[in-house]
């Protein structure tokens, strides 16, 4: 029957024509190689959960987020406030768009105030200031660790030196 004929065909074939063969199993063991490899799934590093790390910091790093997207708003006396989206890419701010109208931002035109996660653990260490901020609260994400507010008031005696950066993980 049909097994038969096609036990001929490759007989005829190792009979007649050696090359053809060659090339035919080259072509085989090329489509079973390119069929065999499956590309593994990139994992979200926010998957996994570090919450048992008690340091804030330390925890944030433990997820091993370069690249992520994050919503923040600044609450100063100041032009640029937000809210915005800010995607960062390798660690590098990559993307701003405005959260209310979800309309991207030209760089030229970035918001200057605007932290990255590692820079709002600076703001948010005391030990950084040359003048110790007169008050200066951290609320930190209680599964990531980053900040997600910051009050800082530098001086007791000077009115509007106040910052409150208020940030959310988008992913």
């Amino acid at each position: 029957g049909t097994h038969s004929k096609y036990v001929l065909d490759v007989a005829l074939l190792k009979v007649s024509c050696p090359p053809m063969k060659n090339l035919l199993l080259f072509l085989c063991a090329i489509t079973l190689i390119a069929c065999s490899k499956t590309t593994a799934p990139v994992e979200d590093p926010f998957d996994a959960d570090h919450s048992a790390i008690t340091d804030p910091k330390a925890r944030w790093e433990a997820y091993g987020a370069d690249d992520y997207v994050i919503s923040q708003f600044i609450g100063c006396y100041c032009i640029e406030r937000g809210p915005w989206y800010l995607r960062y890419t390798n660690g590098v701010l990559a993307d701003v768009k405005d959260s209310v109208t979800n309309a991207t931002i030209e760089p030229s035109d970035w918001p200057t105030s605007t932290v990255s996660i590692p820079e709002l653990f600076v703001r948010a260490d005391s030990t950084t200031y040359t003048t110790k901020p007169h008050i200066l609260r951290v609320t930190y994400d209680p599964r990531y660790g980053y900040p997600t507010d910051i009050y800082i008031d530098y001086n007791e005696s000077i009115s509007d030196d106040e910052f409150h950066f208020t940030t959310r993980l988008v992913r």
